[in-house]
């Protein structure tokens, strides 16, 4: 029975020398770099073999802290437009709302966006996951329109009650396409999710991805259990136990996915000093290198360049 083996590739697809920016595209995964002579550390090598995140350009790395950061703050500040500014003023309490939004909205496109190996093939990671990274990257603003209806639905709302008018359908649409776009964001969210849990999994921490994706398939399936619950008559002790079980669920599920931002921020920290550490270590043996072959070069010039080893001539051998 013919067995078929996926063997690592032995040369570079992309990538540049960490030291001085040098195309390394063509060139064995652990040649040194025919430009600066820096060379591959042995620990960094036998790394190649199991992918970790340490291994990425520490570009990408900040750009990932930095996101998962913005991600953190604007999570915090729309929970907060909508429950400790509960009595500002409307326009103050919803506008930190839609700068919270708008900012998850952008920072969910750095995290994202796709995780080059250390053998530099972009086209293989734009190609992997391609479907879940756009899904969550054009679900998520459905968060800042949601923030918008619910303006408009307050607005008039209030200027109907302030002309004692009753209430027209429209207010009925735009809660109904609140709720649509809720719907809509929270299964983008469980994309994202499954996403920071790759990120979480290439950086080695298989027992959290393994909950940030539990987490996140709570967030997407517990709301619409717990709307029914609602609508099915709340008063009931049976429903009334089920939802209050699936609010906590939830709260738990939340809580889980904030944690696995915070520990992204921090893994993406941790793996740039890890870089920073490798590429000093790198630049000192690649020093070393060169301080070896300029020694070896200086005595190869002793021995041929002195008189007395030009004026030697061979004689006849015994």
């Amino acid at each position: 029975m013919p067995v078929s083996l996926h063997a690592r590739p032995t040369t570079r697809t992309g990538g540049s020398c960490r030291l001085c920016g040098y195309d390394m595209a063509g060139l064995p995964i652990d040649a040194a770099c025919p430009e600066c002579g820096a060379v591959m550390t042995t620990s960094r090598r036998a790394r190649l073999a199991n992918e970790n995140i340490t291994l990425a350009s520490p570009r990408y790395l900040w750009r990932l802290a930095f996101a998962a950061t913005t991600l953190l703050v604007a999570a915090a500040a729309l929970i907060g437009s909508a429950i400790f500014f509960h009595s500002s003023f409307l326009d103050q309490r919803w506008l930190i709302g839609l700068a919270a939004s708008f900012l998850w909205a952008l920072a969910v496109w750095p995290v994202t966006s796709p995780r080059v190996e250390s053998d530099g093939n972009l086209s293989r990671a734009r190609r992997s996951g391609r479907v879940p990274r756009w899904v969550a990257r054009l679900t998520q603003p459905a968060w800042f329109l949601v923030v918008l209806s619910l303006i408009a639905h307050a607005k008039i709302q209030f200027a109907t009650i302030a002309a004692g008018a009753p209430p027209g359908p429209e207010l009925a649409w735009i809660l109904a396409a609140a709720w649509t776009l809720g719907a809509i964001a929270l299964i983008g969210l469980g994309f994202l999710g499954g996403e920071i849990a790759s990120i979480v999994r290439w950086a080695g921490d298989e027992e959290l991805a393994e909950r940030l994706r539990a987490a996140t398939i709570g967030i997407v399936v517990l709301p619409p259990i717990l709307l029914a619950c609602y609508a099915g008559g709340i008063g009931a002790i049976f429903l009334t136990g089920l939802a209050l079980i699936i609010a906590l669920l939830l709260l738990l599920s939340i809580s889980i996915l904030v944690y696995g931002v915070v520990q992204l921020a921090l893994m993406s920290l941790w793996a740039v000093h890890n870089a920073a550490t490798a590429q000093a270590r790198d630049a000192r043996v690649a020093q070393r290198a060169a301080e070896e072959a300029k020694k070896f070069r200086d005595r190869v010039d002793r021995i041929h360049g002195s008189p007395i080893a030009s004026s030697r001539k061979p004689g006849p051998r015994s």
